[in-house]
């Protein structure tokens, strides 16, 4: 694997009975796409600061947040930032939350790691809910030319030897399949939030 992913080993753990708050990382589902549902990050690391939570970093335009709090229920969190969002500027939006345990799990078990060009091909389809057995099962079915993914309950993990531009087993094939929220990423970004919440 490259970069970040294979550094788990590195990483230090909140210890919650010392007191120190968890860290999260919450990816938002299609925003600044087009200039729709504009969102400026430094304004969005103001308003998480008013919505309570601490230590708040960006990474691009294309929502990726890490902060801390001291609520516990990744559930929870997701709420929050929904209904903030669609309080301070009035559209919804998906949102999906890990703490940094879990997201570092979720980048490790990506199977297709190790290639040389990751960082162009190789995508993590982010599911907000867990898709029912019934449609994993007729998705595994599906197959696309120059296209592979693995489904796990919590991602689906893509590698598009096109480019993801041409996929056809895209975000949005996903969810239409599976009937559950999704938001895609990079395999860059995922290694540079890894690194933020390192």
């Amino acid at each position: 694997m490259h970069n970040a992913c294979l550094n788990s080993a590195r990483l230090t753990y909140i210890d919650k009975s010392i007191g120190i708050m968890p860290v999260y990382i919450a990816l938002l589902r299609g925003i600044n796409v087009g200039g729709h549902r504009k969102i400026i990050m430094a304004d969005l690391r103001i308003h998480f600061e008013n919505w309570g939570f601490k230590d708040v970093q960006t990474y691009i335009q294309s929502g990726n947040i890490v902060f801390s709090s001291e609520v516990t229920k990744v559930e929870q969190l997701a709420d929050r930032i929904k209904s903030g969002i669609l309080d301070v500027y009035g559209f919804e939006i998906a949102v999906w939350v890990a703490d940094r345990r879990d997201f570092n799990r979720i980048a490790l078990k990506n199977p297709y790691g190790d290639m040389d060009e990751a960082d162009r091909k190789v995508y993590f389809v982010f599911l907000t809910h867990r898709a029912s057995a019934d449609r994993i099962t007729r998705l595994k079915s599906i197959e696309f030319d120059n296209e592979e993914f693995t489904i796990s309950n919590e991602c689906i993990y893509l590698h598009c030897r096109n480019g993801y531009g041409k996929a056809r087993c895209n975000n949005v094939f996903i969810e239409t399949a599976l009937k559950v929220n999704t938001t895609a990423r990079n395999f860059r970004t995922v290694n540079k939030l890894i690194e933020l919440v390192g």
